[in-house]
């Protein structure tokens, strides 16, 4: 089996690599991701002190107007996550035919999930309003956990963002690309390259549209790489960079295919009955995403260690003390 990409252009024909056990290996590293996720949530959920909403007090008061704002991007962020998981998901069944990778990675990037807490890893770098229906954050059961544990992580519009900033956009950048290598003669990377600033924009231009609701906040940062610097509304540019690597990361995969359809995770595939193909393919996909989670925190943690620029926040988008 000669290995393909996109444009038709043969990489190996080597018998070693039909023989490959990439995918077995992906599965395997994804099979610890899903056991992480589940320990870890697992002993959030059956707490008896950390599973339950942040308390909201006098001092957290706020106008019903921006309570109303926070219900619109939760309701608006879960339906257009819906709308991700019907389209690649359930559609292809409806249809008779098996999920696709892209709606595998949805559900990775539901596992990953379990890293988002880690943007407080070391300190509050991001604050989340106690006005959002949460049930408070895992952080004290993740490991190494140092930062602010007692935060209102908000389910419905939080949760949503890894399916939309992960796949959706993936394939608005992938749209992208194919549009500009019509206009350009060009490779699938450059192209790659040329359409990251759309991405950095979609990203920047959305979150801060969201953090403008009040829904969240970037209370510390590195001050030379912020917009709106010293208000509550401020935003780390480094955040939409560090997006648009977790975004290519999905492109790149769901871009290089072999000559049927497979992704480059999913090699060594054709080896296995049609029964362990799903399981494979699906704990493959978890691990996937949960390496793009990964590098999207490890970057973020990074530069906030430089972070500079300090702001005092409403005492809604505080920690429980």
């Amino acid at each position: 089996m000669s290995y393909l990409v996109n444009d038709g252009i043969a990489q190996s024909n080597s018998v070693v690599e039909e023989r490959s056990n990439v995918i077995v290996y992906w599965a395997l590293a994804g099979l610890v991701c899903c056991v992480f996720s589940v320990s870890v949530f697992g002993q959030w959920i059956l707490s008896d002190t950390h599973f339950s909403t942040v308390p909201i007090t006098a001092d957290d008061a706020v106008s019903d107007a921006q309570i109303l704002r926070i219900r619109i991007v939760e309701v608006l962020s879960s339906l257009v996550a819906l709308a991700a998981l019907g389209f690649y998901c359930l559609r292809p069944v409806l249809q008779g035919k098996s999920i696709p990778m892209e709606g595998l990675l949805l559900f990775g990037a539901i596992v990953s999930y379990v890293l988002d807490t880690s943007i407080n890893y070391f300190d509050y770098y991001m604050a989340w309003n106690k006005h959002g229906i949460n049930w408070g954050t895992w952080g004290a059961f993740f490991p190494g956990h140092t930062g602010p544990t007692n935060y209102a992580e908000s389910l419905f519009w939080g949760v949503p963002m890894y399916l939309y900033f992960g796949v959706a956009l993936a394939s608005i950048q992938l749209f992208v690309v194919k549009h500009l290598r019509n206009v350009v003669n060009c490779g699938f990377m450059v192209a790659l390259l040329c359409s990251f600033p759309v991405v950095f924009l979609f990203d920047l231009v959305a979150e801060s549209t969201i953090i403008r609701t009040g829904a969240y906040s970037f209370p510390n940062t590195i001050g030379a790489l912020t917009v709106w610097k010293g208000s509550q509304f401020q935003f780390p540019l480094y955040e939409s960079f560090m997006v648009g690597i977790y975004v290519s990361m999905y492109s790149m995969l769901m871009h290089y295919r072999d000559a049927n359809g497979l992704t480059m995770i999913e090699r060594g595939l054709d080896r296995f009955s049609s029964g362990a193909k799903f399981p494979l393919r699906f704990f493959a996909a978890c691990a996937f995403s949960m390496l793009c989670t990964g590098v999207y925190f490890g970057g973020f943690n990074l530069f906030a260690m430089f972070s500079d620029n300090l702001i005092t926040l409403p005492e809604y988008m505080m920690y429980g003390r």
